[in-house]
């Protein structure tokens, strides 16, 4: 019996308490996977269906705006972020970086080492910024964030 990840996957939402940690776990499997340790990739998998269904559609809701910030800052860091944002003509060109973010995460035992090291950071900032988004409206949560 074969399982369809999109049928499963759930939309892509700040408000979500288990995605920082799913993002986290992602970010280990990544380094496990690159140093040997382990094969497991199923969080990997699933955020990157995560974050394709995030970027697809006529109106995809990485365009919220709450969402294209926290993005915003995983892409960049969020002490580049202002220098980040000014260059982008549009919020498209996010929605893009992440749906190919999203695609090198579905093919990431295929990627470089350092191909990998990118989206284990990527996934690390992606976790934190969720974390620090969701602690701004539920101050009293502790939450785990890679």
């Amino acid at each position: 019996m074969t399982i369809d990840q999109k049928t499963l996957t759930p939309e892509f939402s700040l408000r979500d308490d288990s995605l920082p940690m799913l993002v986290a776990e992602a970010a280990i499997d990544i380094d496990n996977y690159a140093n040997g340790r382990s094969k497991n990739d199923g969080s990997v998998i699933r955020l990157s269906h995560i974050l394709n269904s995030a970027t697809s559609g006529d109106n995809p809701i990485a365009k919220d705006v709450n969402n294209s910030v926290v993005l915003a800052y995983a892409v960049s860091g969020k002490d580049k972020f202002e220098e980040y944002w000014k260059h982008r003509s549009h919020v498209d060109e996010l929605v893009l970086q992440i749906n190919l973010a999203a695609k090198d995460l579905r093919d990431f035992k295929s990627l470089s080492e350092s191909q990998q090291d990118v989206l284990m950071k990527f996934c690390v900032n992606l976790s934190r910024e969720i974390a620090n988004h969701q602690d701004e409206y539920y101050p009293i949560m502790s939450r785990f964030a890679a």
